[in-house]
């Protein structure tokens, strides 16, 4: 180990005139971290597409700091490093490691190099406060993940008052920090080389520990701050989302006119049950194609059909198309916010390739949006009511879908098809990116089928169309 130190000490003679000199003590552990940010900053930026949202938030805090941040992946420590300049007085961050990576003596070795400590998080007491303290005295930053390192540790109730503690006690600020993009604990080779991740890391305001504050107030304001945080991001995805909706929904009632998408409603058509009654919402209706489904097998005495869209262009669509059909009415839903829907209301749910693309909902993202959503749904349904879904397959090749729509975009009556076909294929491609990259959720039908069950859905029947790139699933509440 003293080798070791001996040659980042020569290394320092190299590589500190990079970086600003440091009005503090000297910490070797800073020149592992510039040489790792000289590979990983530029392989982030190419191969994970990092983007740093808010960072005048950490730029005008002076002197060390505390970075409590959500936990992913084992990639977060990097991530957050890697998004900070190399210049900043923030370098370098020691992080706060669960103890039993240290049981493993190359990892202790790597751990120590690159400055992380344990802390005995599920003692709780003042023990755990030692190691930190002594390195904000340094004027060295700390970073600690607010979930701790495993989802169900008994240190994970302790940790934001460990963090409320450290700040408290040293006089130091805490900048929240949200990052977004590495799901499921880290990223395979393959998925890292063709760049099918595109990662956010956001800072939110730092929180100053004040004269006459406690740690149960400096907890509150961390998890106000942090949420804020988190809503800062879910709010720039929104509308990069809603702009590319917004512009799919110029033409997608051209999508009605390709064998494909018929055979899709084919499909659909069949899963229903053969007479409907009752009370049915249509989810993301887009040109209403899925209401004049219901519209055709409902009894029109006992049914009420709510069609719902995010999108503005769609409900005027949906309005004009169904304006002779007294069971149907349209109104406006944004599926990312809480539903605002009665429980145990609705008899039919159906949402046509709508359900995989809400990235996030209700305060969670990525695969937990889609979970969250199924649930919701399933609290609005009856007993015994059904939801109908699609969603394209995982690893969805839509370029199949346009091969089969050949005739249909090469109809020489209808010449416009080629360049509306076209466009309708550059959106489908940019949805399976999503997919791949995990922006969207499109799960395995075996994964689809163990969270209905989880969540309580009986009767679960999978049929695969669309060019065998979207699978329909129906299932009924308990």
């Amino acid at each position: 180990m003293k080798k070791i130190w001996k040659l980042l000490a020569l290394c320092s003679i190299i590589v500190m005139p990079l970086t600003r000199p440091r009005q503090y003590n000297f910490d070797p552990v800073r020149v592992v971290h510039t040489l790792t940010w000289l590979v990983l900053h530029p392989a982030f930026r190419f191969f994970l597409r990092i983007k740093t949202i808010n960072a005048e938030n950490y730029k005008k805090v002076k002197g060390p700091a505390i970075f409590v941040s959500n936990h992913e992946s084992y990639l977060d420590p990097f991530l957050i490093s890697a998004s900070i300049p190399l210049c900043s007085h923030f370098h370098a961050i020691h992080f706060l490691t669960h103890e039993g990576l240290f049981e493993n003596k190359f990892l202790n070795i790597l751990l120590k190099i690159y400055g992380s400590f344990f802390g005995r998080a599920y003692k709780g007491d003042e023990s755990v406060l030692k190691i930190p303290s002594k390195l904000l005295s340094r004027g060295i930053s700390i970073g600690i993940f607010k979930e701790w390192c495993y989802e169900i540790h008994p240190g994970k109730k302790y940790v934001s008052k460990i963090i409320s503690a450290i700040s408290m006690r040293n006089k130091v600020p805490i900048i929240p920090v949200f990052t977004y993009g590495i799901y499921n604990g880290g990223i395979s080779w393959s998925i890292f080389l063709r760049r099918m991740r595109v990662v956010r890391v956001v800072y939110g305001q730092p929180i100053y520990p004040k004269e006459g504050s406690n740690e149960e107030r400096i907890n509150t304001l961390l998890k106000k701050s942090f949420l804020q945080t988190k809503l800062t991001f879910m709010n720039s995805i929104h509308e990069e989302e809603k702009s590319f909706w917004n512009s799919y929904a110029r033409f997608y009632h051209h999508l009605e006119k390709s064998d494909s998408y018929n055979e899709l409603l084919r499909e659909i058509h069949s899963m229903l049950p053969e007479r409907i009654t009752g009370k049915w919402i249509d989810l993301g209706s887009g040109s209403g194609k899925i209401v004049d489904i219901l519209v055709q097998k409902a009894d029109k005495n006992k049914t009420e059909i709510l069609s719902s869209d995010m999108n503005l262009l769609m409900l005027e669509k949906i309005s004009n198309r169904f304006s002779n059909e007294k069971i149907v009415k349209v109104m406006q839903m944004d599926l990312s916010l809480p539903l605002n829907l009665k429980n145990s209301y609705f008899d039919g749910i159906s949402a046509n390739l709508v359900l995989p693309y809400v990235i996030h909902h209700h305060g969670r993202v990525g695969k937990k949006s889609l979970i969250s959503l199924l649930e919701n749904l399933y609290k609005v349904l009856r007993p015994g009511g059904v939801l109908l879904w699609s969603t394209p397959k995982h690893n969805v090749n839509f370029m199949r879908v346009f091969i089969q729509s050949w005739r249909n975009i090469l109809d020489f009556k209808h010449l416009e098809n080629l360049y509306y076909g076209s466009m309708i294929l550059w959106h489908a491609i940019k949805i399976q990116k999503k997919g791949i990259s995990g922006i969207y959720s499109f799960l395995k039908p075996e994964k689809i089928q163990m969270i209905l069950k989880k969540i309580g859905f009986t009767d679960i029947r999978f049929k695969r169309s669309m060019a065998g790139q979207v699978d329909v699933i129906i299932c009924k509440k308990k």
